[in-house]
């Protein structure tokens, strides 16, 4: 099927295949995947961003806990003079010491710190609060801890 245009021939058999370039529609499909492989590889390594602080954070709070167990068990070694309110104070080298206080300068990240001090009573069945005199059987203690926004717990007994 051709006809003459005065002195232009148009055909109608034009065939695709002969055609040089790219068509606009390659060219914004090519766009698209491009922008598809980009937008995951992004999410990829976000995730694996988070993830990562997310765990540098968790073994900082585990390595502070251990820490501070540490020093509370160092810190209950020394002879106890006396346990009230929450408060504890013993008799090192140094002289008379408030433990909670001792902490906090070592550890700046510890908030609260709390001791109860316990003994058995008079039938030796249950145990009551310690009143001077011997050590203290039983001391309890709860410390609070804030490591990059978060408060963690960390609380135990010691027995002597």
């Amino acid at each position: 099927m051709s006809f003459d245009r005065g002195s232009r021939r148009i055909s109608g058999n034009r065939r695709f295949g002969q055609e040089a370039g790219v068509t606009l529609i390659e060219l914004l499909a090519a766009l698209v995947v491009s922008a598809f492989v980009v937008a995951m590889a992004s999410r990829i390594f976000l995730s694996g961003q988070a993830q990562f602080v997310r765990r540098s954070a968790e073994s900082e709070k585990i390595a502070l806990c251990y820490r501070l167990k540490g020093e509370v068990e160092a810190g209950l070694n020394n002879e106890i003079l006396a346990c009230s309110g929450g408060k504890l104070a013993l008799l090192n080298d140094s002289g008379q010491v408030d433990l909670g206080d001792r902490l906090r300068t070592r550890l700046p990240a510890l908030t609260e710190a709390r001791f109860d001090c316990l003994e058995p009573d008079s039938t030796g069945t249950a145990l009551q609060v310690w009143k001077d005199g011997a050590q203290p059987a039983l001391i309890e203690y709860g410390l609070r801890l804030r490591v990059r926004g978060q408060v963690d717990s960390l609380s135990g007994s010691w027995l002597r």
